[in-house]
């Protein structure tokens, strides 16, 4: 899962797509998108209900053919500037974007991100409890342990947006990581972490 912009050239056909708003939050399913994927993408919209309005917030699911007589897809459409072209399928997963500063990975403690002390990489570094931030190049990828707490899941987001913020800082972006549902980008950063073939 990787955040994108709200353009309609971000769209395609072979993805899923998830729109928050402060009322309700989208799901836009690909017509060429898999069943599994549109599983994974309703636990991800249930986790975001839960962690950033309470639980309480009306979701919508937008086929790929709907246009304006759907009153949700119309609502949806509405946000990219109305129904248009989408492309077949990209990734939004570039590899080549411009170098930044070497991994780095943080533990979140109380909000504030703080260095792990180690020379490698490896998923076992990551515990369920807790929130991590991975600084590399210019991504900064925010991990959600599952057993973590509402308030300690928040903060590290909070945590995230402040490092993408510092007038220092080259332009980057944040890429929210759900424990469990994690992209093989991600995975490609630590040593040792077998891929899937859903990863491929």
């Amino acid at each position: 899962m990787c955040q994108v912009p709200v353009e309609k050239s971000s769209l395609n056909h072979g993805d899923i797509f998830i729109l928050d708003t402060q009322s309700k939050i989208y799901q836009f399913n690909g017509s060429d998108s898999s069943i599994q994927e549109r599983g994974k993408a309703m636990e991800v919209i249930q986790h975001i209900k839960d962690l950033y309005h309470e639980g309480s917030c009306n979701i919508a699911t937008i086929a790929d053919a709907e246009v304006a007589d759907d009153a949700e897809a119309s609502e949806f459409w509405e946000y990219f500037g109305g129904f248009g072209t989408i492309s077949a399928q990209t990734s939004h997963e570039d590899n080549s974007m411009e170098e930044g500063p070497s991994a780095q990975l943080y533990n979140v403690q109380q909000g504030k991100p703080v260095p792990v002390d180690t020379e490698n990489l490896t998923m076992d570094l990551l515990e369920t409890n807790k929130c991590y931030l991975l600084e590399s190049g210019l991504e900064i990828y925010v991990w959600l342990g599952k057993g973590a707490s509402i308030t300690d899941k928040q903060g590290a987001s909070k945590a995230a947006e402040e490092l993408l913020y510092d007038p220092k800082r080259k332009k980057s972006r944040v890429i929210r990581v759900i424990e469990g549902y994690e992209t093989g980008l991600f995975k490609s950063k630590f040593t040792g972490w077998a891929l899937g073939e859903e990863d491929d």
